[in-house]
């Protein structure tokens, strides 16, 4: 059984939510479902992510619950 690469799994549903989002907001999609690719219990953490995101390109936010 192949082993799964958590952070390439989590890096390719990012890049295809942001492709998404880019569709709909320049208006080629109607409708879009949107994908969180992390939950992090320390911030720097979830800005690490968010600030990769960030530089390949993609509309990458944080949002804090709780």
């Amino acid at each position: 059984m192949k082993k799964l690469n958590v952070r390439s799994f989590r890096l390719k549903l990012a890049e295809q939510a942001a492709l998404a989002a880019v569709k709909y907001l320049n208006g080629k999609i109607t409708s879009i479902y949107l994908v969180q690719t992390g939950a992090f219990k320390e911030k720097e953490k979830a800005n690490q992510l968010c600030e990769e995101l960030k530089r390949k390109g993609y509309a990458a936010f944080i949002k804090r619950e709780g």
